[in-house]
């Protein structure tokens, strides 16, 4: 599976410390080779054309201005492969980001995922998959309940992300102009 996405950059999108003892205290790994990077998922396929998307995340991100998102607390994607991820305010500016994104680069997807489509789409950005359920998962997940999560993201970037088998990373990372809009 190949997706879009915008990677976020814990140690300044965040109120770091706070998020980042979070995130040691549930036992997510960041920098894991075997998931992808923490992001938020624009469009996901089972492969894109690369050269013809090239051009296009290219055009996107000199045409963007990095923006701010905001956090609305937690949730889970469930499944056969259950999917614990922050939720995100919807704002009709992202929702308008999403949308240009999506039809820009559908025509160069092979089997695009629609759950990703701009009438399925949930914005979240992915923490984890949750393969055992664990008490020790029941344990932190009510832990986490309880706390406030509002925090700013600054998504700055567009990403083009793998996973085949068990390795995942970057294929190509363009950055978005360098205002960050305010007004969104």
């Amino acid at each position: 599976m190949d997706a879009v996405v915008s990677l976020i950059d814990t140690s300044n999108s965040f109120q770091a410390n706070d998020f980042n003892k979070w995130v040691d205290e549930f036992g997510i790994t960041l920098n894991n080779p075997e998931r992808f990077p923490l992001h938020l998922t624009w469009h996901a396929a089972d492969q894109y054309n690369l050269l013809s998307l090239a051009n296009v995340l290219s055009h996107l991100a000199v045409k963007g201005d990095p923006f701010k998102v905001r956090t609305a607390g937690f949730g889970i994607f469930t499944g056969k492969m259950p999917v614990f991820y922050i939720t995100l305010v919807k704002t009709r500016f992202l929702m308008e980001f999403h949308e240009e994104i999506w039809r820009s680069v559908s025509n160069y997807a092979i089997k695009s995922q629609v759950h990703f489509a701009p009438e399925n789409w949930v914005p979240h950005i992915t923490l984890n998959t949750i393969e055992v359920i664990s008490k020790e998962i029941i344990r932190k997940l009510q832990s986490v309940t309880f706390r406030e999560m509002e925090y700013e993201i600054v998504i700055n970037n567009i990403a083009l992300i793998y996973k085949k088998e068990e390795l995942s990373g970057i294929l190509e990372k363009y950055e978005l102009s360098k205002e960050i809009r305010d007004d969104v």
